[in-house]
């Protein structure tokens, strides 16, 4: 999102995200054929979906207020923009973490090499929660603070 709100920032530290959804995991087709059955799906039960990608997350689903339609559109997004050559052109230090067993991201190392340059370091974790950021915020500051080092 930070590429298409155009952002100026010195350092992006991201978290499981690439700048196409698809093409940097593994089992692309498939991946996509789960992407569109969760929007098919998400169009009519957009509650069940939720409830269903929360708890691959390992979070709680707490069926909060949300713009479904706002939400939609994210998710077609997700499955059909490649920012690839706009992320690529971006001349700020970029630091990158992928969970190995991630069961969202399920990130395809030889893929996510191709983003690796001069300004971007890419670590891989040992871990399997998507929702890192929010379920172990003490590990997810030292990685801050150390990409903050680098």
């Amino acid at each position: 999102w930070f590429l298409k709100k155009k952002i100026d920032c010195e350092l992006l530290i991201n978290f499981f995200g690439s700048p196409n959804f698809i093409k940097f995991q593994n089992n692309q087709k498939m991946k996509k054929r789960i992407l569109n059955k969760m929007i098919s799906k998400f169009r009519v039960y957009p509650d069940l979906v939720l409830k269903d990608f929360y708890t691959k997350c390992g979070l709680k689903y707490n069926n909060k207020k949300i713009n479904k339609n706002i939400l939609l559109n994210y998710l077609i997004d997700l499955r059909d923009k490649d920012q690839e050559e706009e992320f690529m052109m971006q001349d700020f230090k970029k630091v990158s973490f992928f969970n190995k067993k991630d069961k969202i991201f399920s990130s395809s190392k030889n893929m996510l090499e191709n983003l690796r340059d001069k300004n971007h370091e890419i670590f891989y974790l040992d871990d399997n929660e998507h929702s890192l950021p929010l379920c172990n915020p003490l590990k997810t500051l030292k990685l801050i603070e150390k990409s903050l080092k680098l």
